[in-house]
């Protein structure tokens, strides 16, 4: 439906251009089609002012209504695919392994972070901090 209404927006566009460009800026009538103004061209004295005139003014108004129907069906929220799929939730993560005797796995995991942590304290005291007596 979409494409329907854009192709007949940008036919109906062109009539228009077409329509604006045959009449004459003077008022007279259409040279093309007949010329002058004389009573011997094709729509008569003043019939092509007049059925350009009213042609221009329908062509307009269809283009306006063209327009706001095109706006209204694209500013529209259109679904996504990922709005309707099912959402997925990640695995729990277990940080420790399975144990075979309940609470034995944590205990074991908390002596060796407890080992780690005093082998990092042995290690800092062995850095002294610089002074301002060794610049001297």
């Amino acid at each position: 439906m979409l494409t329907f209404i854009a192709i007949a927006h940008l036919v109906i566009a062109v009539i228009l251009i077409t329509l604006i460009l045959l009449q004459d800026s003077k008022g007279g009538a259409m040279g093309v089609l007949g010329g002058g103004g004389g009573s011997n061209t094709v729509f008569g004295s003043a019939g092509a002012a007049n059925f350009l005139t009213k042609a221009t003014r329908w062509m307009a108004v269809l283009f306006a209504v063209t327009c706001f129907v095109l706006a209204y069906m694209t500013g529209k929220k259109s679904d996504s695919v990922f709005d309707n799929a099912p959402s997925v939730s990640a695995p729990a993560q277990n940080s420790a392994a399975p144990a075979s005797a309940a609470g034995a796995a944590p205990v074991k995991a908390e002596e060796d972070s407890n080992k780690a942590k005093e082998a990092k304290k042995e290690e800092a005291p062995e850095k002294a901090p610089k002074t301002d007596d060794a610049k001297k």
